[in-house]
């Protein structure tokens, strides 16, 4: 299908930011009672990035567990092969399942002396053990331009590169041997050749709009956080939509092993600059799963923090030219030197990121207002639900189809800690939608998710609009408008009413739907 025309005024472009590693950014001052310093687990060993050659974890399950576990379902191998490219929501509700039977078998029961939880790919134990911040990953940035399109069509590609196949078809063939490791190579250079057609809807290394340079003519930033087997592209249509309205959107991509491909540079003793990938790491359905995914989120904020860090510094123009090692699209940081409004800041993400970005707002008071896309709440943890419940207002934007009972008390529990705590939270649910509308697999990738039945029967551009509106009235809500400024007011649509439900739904609504979903 593709994706459809941006909603806001302006055309929008995009670069990628890596920092250089070793360079450092200015020391971050927030008030001391909302810092916080990622610290791993005593005994944790952190592994290190992997390289595409290194294959994956060794926690996944194997094939054969797999066909044995699905068996009782009445899945065939084959199908039970394709559901898995449903990416997250499998996953998710495997590890609740799980976690869930774990929690009642071990009630009374402490842990065993000297068992030690699984680690999580990317703990840097040195930064968090002196408290310095992780540093930020490779982020693309999204903004508005007025300047004529470049018609570099090589360079809007939806998907990066090859590498990013091979990524998305490690979700599905776990690269444990041989052969499967082979049918991923295949399988990822059939993915390559379907999406090596897909354009953005946004150029490469334009200039930024500027419509004037007053402190009206700044522009309001947006931190994206994107889900499990995801990356800084999959939320494409979101991000571009808000960028056409006049915000600089940047979009992470997460180095703490949820990525379905993660990019990351190396520095050599002579300088030479050498970039590899990160693979996901398939975590299986262990009893310490949520616990991982529990250390994951830390790590994620601590990027998410790091990455407004950055954009601080580039507003401060504190960032050169040879601060970037991305590689991939031209970037000059001068254009953002004095251009960032870093008094209206928001977070938002999809799923485990949408759990980021609220967990970030808790943590950060420099974030203003949080646009949360399907959260997945089962990896907070007690300190996450004290922490956030009185900070940033909360928009929460569901998926009819993406429910299950722990899901739902979790998210209940949030919702009651928010309104007790006085702060300002709102519940919305799109009718008919499943997880991958929130994503830009519901317009790249339609036929094939139709062919899995992971397709809703809801238009997904309809869908892409409703979500990329009540994001934007949200923000817009909570952190105002300046008259004459760069940001456009979002509109309201009437039509958008038909798909939202308002507030939670009823308790015998996600029990009917979960046979056809």
């Amino acid at each position: 299908m593709g994706f459809p025309p941006l909603l806001g005024p302006y055309k929008v472009a995009f670069a990628d930011f890596e920092l250089r590693p070793g360079a450092k950014l200015p020391k971050r001052e927030v008030p001391v009672e909302s810092d916080y310093v990622f610290v791993p687990h005593e005994g944790d060993v952190g592994q290190e990035y992997v390289d595409i050659q290194e294959g994956g974890s060794d926690r996944s399950p194997s094939p054969d567990q797999d066909l044995e576990a699905n068996a009782d379902k009445g899945r065939s191998p084959v199908r039970t092969l394709l559901s898995q490219t449903s990416f997250e929501e499998d996953q998710m509700r495997h590890e609740s399942e799980s976690h869930q039977r774990s929690v009642r078998a071990s009630e009374g029961k402490a842990r065993p002396a000297g068992e030690k939880l699984a680690s999580v790919p990317g703990e840097q134990k040195g930064p968090a053990e002196k408290g310095e911040s992780i540093p930020p990953p490779l982020v693309r940035f999204w903004y508005p331009t007025q300047e004529k399109a470049n018609g570099s069509w090589f360079l809007r590609r939806w998907l990066p590169g090859f590498m990013y196949a091979l990524g998305f078809a490690n979700v599905v063939l776990w690269q444990k041997t041989f052969v499967k490791r082979t049918l991923m190579y295949m399988a990822g250079a059939i993915f390559h050749l379907y999406a090596y057609g897909i354009s953005l809807p946004a150029y490469a290394g334009l200039q930024p709009a500027s419509e004037d340079k007053s402190a009206k003519g700044k522009f309001p930033v947006v931190i994206f956080s994107h889900g499990l087997f995801a990356m800084r592209t999959t939320y494409s249509a979101f991000c571009c939509d808000l960028a056409s309205y006049g915000y600089v959107v940047i979009s992470l991509e997460h180095r703490d092993g949820t990525a379905s491909a993660s990019r990351y540079a190396e520095v050599d003793a002579e300088g030479r600059i050498t970039h590899k990938y990160q693979f996901l790491t398939h975590l299986g359905y262990g009893k310490d799963a949520m616990e991982v995914r529990h250390r994951q989120l830390l790590h994620r904020v601590a990027e998410v923090r790091a990455t407004l860090d950055l954009a601080t510094a580039l507003d401060s123009g504190l960032v050169s030219l040879a601060d970037n090692v991305a590689g991939t699209t031209t970037f000059d940081p001068a254009w953002f030197k004095g251009k960032l409004d870093l008094s209206r800041v928001s977070a938002t993400g999809h799923s485990f990121g949408a759990a980021t970005a609220v967990t970030t707002c808790g943590l950060d008071s420099r974030f203003k207002a949080c646009v949360a896309l399907d959260c997945w709440w089962e990896p907070f943890g007690e300190e996450e639900y004290r922490r956030a419940a009185g900070k940033a207002p909360v928009i929460s934007v569901h998926s009819e189809a993406f429910e299950w009972a722990n899901l739902r008390a979790c998210r209940e529990r949030f919702t009651a800690a928010k309104r007790k705590a006085g702060g300002a939270i709102e519940l919305l649910t799109i009718r008919g939608t499943k997880h991958t509308n929130q994503s830009d697999f519901a317009l790249v990738a339609t036929g094939w998710l139709k062919l899995l039945g992971k397709q809703s029967d809801v238009d997904p551009v309809r869908v892409q609009g409703v979500s990329s509106r009540a994001g934007l009235q949200w923000i817009q809500s909570n952190e105002g408008i300046d008259d004459g400024g760069v940001v456009h007011r979002c509109k309201v649509v009437a039509e958008d009413s038909e798909l939202l439900i308002h507030g939670e739904r009823s308790e015998a609504a996600p029990a009917a739907r979960a046979k056809g979903s």
